[in-house]
């Protein structure tokens, strides 16, 4: 009965499934879509709904309102990557006049930019446009100054510290990195360092434990402090850009939370599914479009259940500052992320266990002094600058010691093309030894229960 119970729930969840991911499906027929008019020069009328500014350029994510055509303005409506020079400025929310010529994005070398802007909602892209600006945005729209409210802290933590410092402690804090040099973004990427500049469970569980601690010490208890932290949190996520790392991440913490506030107990695996169940829910491509959102979610996988079986074999060594610690967590997450690493960047890193070892240590201090830093420096800009400089030391001591580590022989290999085939064999072999592990630890452990007993 269980078994066809099981059986029943699975089909009925592929068939949703395969229900939901048909309505993000972009259907080019329909003449009120602006991606139909694609592989043509068109002119359009849309508001802004993002800005990504680089180092060479900007991006404009601009939401098409109608399409100029011979008969007068035919509306059109969805989103289009807009490619921009510096300058102009734009400001989030600001009506536009667009004219270019509107393309499908396709593969760049190896890398699916279609793929990767699908699970954004967009379907066309268009560069060397011709932007006009028709109206200002409204200066009390929400996004607006959301917008602004993150560009003054970047301003302020651009100010506090020098870079590439700040570019380093921008991605850790605001999820922004797109500073940091070209050489030392390969350097992160060689050592398999990019997980931590990104935001992920760590930041936001220090983010969390930080708050609520602040929380009790005004007198508010746990129970009460779960819906401002909720709101807190959700936030921080919104500011920093809502990586799949960090929404996975705020969804759980908040589920733990919650559960503790209802005095239930929660299991990683359930709060683990809930979080995947409910983003993929509310954005199905990302289960197979964004890497991010997979490499979350089995390096979590990793902490949870093969970090047990590390501990095990780790139990006589000496925790001396956490090594023991940050040893069985980052190779249970390498053993968990490695097939999808090489699947999708063909890199193996031997070194990053050290390079782990070295830097995960001084991340807790830096995030919170980090965090600090950026709000005293919000407020008050002279104490924020003697602030930066610890911010600073502990910053150029990773990039000191990622130069370092890069330069040892043999620390990584550029295996190449790993293809499907390997992938599934990879992973199969990964799980069927996990299963042999964990299947003999729990035997042990009742055989070590029964003689407790007797």
């Amino acid at each position: 009965m269980r078994r066809s119970a099981v059986v029943i729930l699975f089909s009925c969840s592929f068939i949703f499934g395969l229900w939901r991911y048909n309505l993000t499906v972009p259907d080019y027929d329909d003449v009120g879509r602006i991606y139909h008019y694609s592989s043509s020069s068109q002119e359009f009328i849309g508001q802004i709904k993002n800005i990504d500014r680089r180092i060479d350029g900007q991006k404009l994510t601009v939401r098409s309102e109608s399409l100029r055509t011979a008969a007068g303005y035919l509306q059109a409506d969805g989103l289009v990557l807009v490619s921009q020079p510096l300058y102009p400025e734009y400001r989030l929310s600001e009506k536009v006049k667009v004219n270019c010529y509107l393309e499908r994005p396709g593969m760049i070398e190896d890398f699916d930019y279609g793929k990767y802007l699908a699970k954004q909602d967009i379907f066309v892209v268009c560069a060397f446009a011709d932007v006009a600006k028709i109206s200002p945005p409204s200066d009390w729209s929400f996004p607006a100054q959301f917008f602004r409210f993150k560009q003054y802290l970047t301003r302020s933590l651009n100010a506090s510290v020098s870079e590439p410092e700040a570019s380093l402690l921008r991605g850790i804090l605001l999820g922004d990195g797109r500073g940091l040099p070209a050489e030392l973004s390969v350097i992160f990427s060689d050592l398999g360092l990019t997980h931590i500049i990104a935001i992920s469970g760590d930041h936001i569980a220090i983010v969390a434990a930080a708050l609520l601690q602040l929380l009790i010490a005004f007198g508010i208890s746990r129970p009460k402090a779960f819906w401002p932290l909720a709101i807190i949190i959700s936030l921080y996520v919104a500011l920093v850009g809502a990586p799949a790392s960090a929404v996975r991440a705020a969804i759980m913490a908040l589920s733990v939370m919650y559960a503790q506030k209802i005095g239930r107990a929660s299991q990683v695996k359930n709060v683990l599914v809930l979080a995947a169940a409910l983003m993929i829910l509310f954005n199905p491509r990302i289960l197979l479009g964004d890497v991010g959102f997979q490499l979350s979610f089995m390096a979590v996988w990793g902490l949870a259940y093969i970090s047990p079986l590390w501990a095990t074999f780790l139990q006589k060594m000496p925790d001396l500052f956490r090594t023991k610690e940050i040893l069985t967590a980052t190779l249970s997450a390498q053993i968990a992320t490695s097939p999808l690493l090489l699947f999708y960047f063909g890199k193996l890193s031997l070194i990053s266990i050290a390079a782990n070892i070295l830097i995960l240590p001084v991340i807790p201090f830096l995030t919170l002094w980090g965090l600090m830093n950026l709000s005293v420096s919000a407020i008050y800009l002279p104490l924020g600058r003697l602030m930066g400089y610890v911010s600073w030391l502990l910053c150029a001591y990773w990039i000191e010691i990622s130069d370092l580590l890069h330069a040892v022989p043999f620390g990584f290999f550029n295996l190449g093309d790993f293809g499907l085939l390997e992938f599934v064999i990879v992973y199969g072999f990964i799980f069927i030894v996990w299963h042999h592990f964990y299947r003999r630890q729990n035997r042990n452990g009742s055989m070590a229960l029964d003689k407790i007993l007797k």
